[in-house]
């Protein structure tokens, strides 16, 4: 594409109040390439998190250790979706544990 038919579609899309900058450049780049390529870094996914039976079974302890170290601030709970109580511990601080890089 020439770089004159780039300006002047850079230019009306800048007029174009309902478009946001994002946009924008998305628009601009789709052109350019012929391909729609996403260059921003699209949202993580939230963290899974596991049950104190998984976690127990996947340390070979007892669920009990399990809740001593959430007492004792070791493992950080997060409440489970929908439920009142029941609590799970994102699976990255279960691998970080198993690493040692929590003590």
């Amino acid at each position: 594409m020439q770089t004159a038919t780039q300006n002047i579609i850079r230019a009306a899309l800048e007029n174009d109040s309902e478009l946001s900058t994002r946009e924008r450049r998305q628009f601009l780049q789709t052109i350019r390439t012929g391909s729609w390529r996403e260059s921003e870094k699209k949202p993580d996914s939230p963290p899974r998190l596991l049950r104190r039976k998984e976690i127990a079974e996947r340390l070979g302890v007892s669920i009990r250790a399990i809740d001593y170290w959430h007492q004792q601030g070791i493992l950080k709970g997060v409440t489970l979706p929908g439920r009142s109580r029941a609590i799970g511990f994102p699976e990255s601080q279960i691998v970080e544990l198993i690493e040692g890089k929590i003590s």
